[in-house]
């Protein structure tokens, strides 16, 4: 019985709302670009470079990487 009331009583002072998260850096966002781009994931490269620029708007880097992988993925909408 005190078992079951300490896991209740526990278990009731921990939050369930998801921690905000925060914005990854930019050398985060880079690594894995570079890890995606090396093991040839494009979709996922690309995946990274869309969130690069959303994030980071004035980094032309971020502008450079999006366009190609959207060309090299043929999804010129993007």
């Amino acid at each position: 019985m005190f078992t079951i009331s300490s896991i209740l009583f526990i278990g009731s002072t921990f939050s369930l709302e998801r921690p905000k998260a925060e914005a990854p850096s930019q050398e985060a966002l880079r690594l894995l670009l570079s890890t995606f781009l090396g093991a040839n994931d494009l979709q996922n490269a690309f995946e990274v470079a869309k969130r690069g620029v959303e994030i980071y708007s004035n980094d032309p880097y971020w502008w450079e990487w999006y366009g190609r992988l959207a060309s090299w993925l043929g999804k010129t909408e993007e």
